[in-house]
């Protein structure tokens, strides 16, 4: 009922979102539009291949220090702020609807509304 007369359901094109777009889509009747940006936190956001260890220890870095960079330091982690600036510029796209679903991951979630990490499934309101 929450999602009754959504117009439009975004998705990362990331294939769990896809799949969770794609029962929405059959339940909602409104059609689905992959966008490459709401794909997940970029762990090296030069998109260079990173083995398991180096991934998590970038992973805890970005949790322990909430998503932001030190001073003067410049982790190829992608911030909080890059990834919440990546989502929004896609958001503003499809402002002029009057309700959108978008099927995403919990980190960007997170970055966009600033508050906790929701979890699987959970249903987030954003006014933009």
């Amino acid at each position: 009922a929450r999602l009754a007369g959504t117009e439009v359901i975004l998705s990362s094109p990331y294939t769990r979102a896809l799949q969770t777009a794609a029962i929405l889509s059959r339940k909602l009747g409104a059609p689905i539009i992959a966008e490459t940006d709401l794909h997940e936190w970029l762990a090296d956001k030069y998109y260079t291949y990173l083995d398991d260890e180096t991934a998590e220890k970038n992973y805890r870095e970005y949790t322990q220090q909430n998503g932001c960079y030190l001073n003067g330091t410049q982790p190829s982690w992608e911030s909080a702020e890059m990834m919440r600036e990546r989502v929004i510029a896609v958001l503003q796209k499809y402002a002029h609807y009057k309700k959108v679903a978008v099927a995403c991951h919990g980190m960007m979630m997170q970055a966009v509304t600033g508050i906790h990490h929701p979890n699987n499934g959970e249903i987030v309101k954003l006014e933009l």
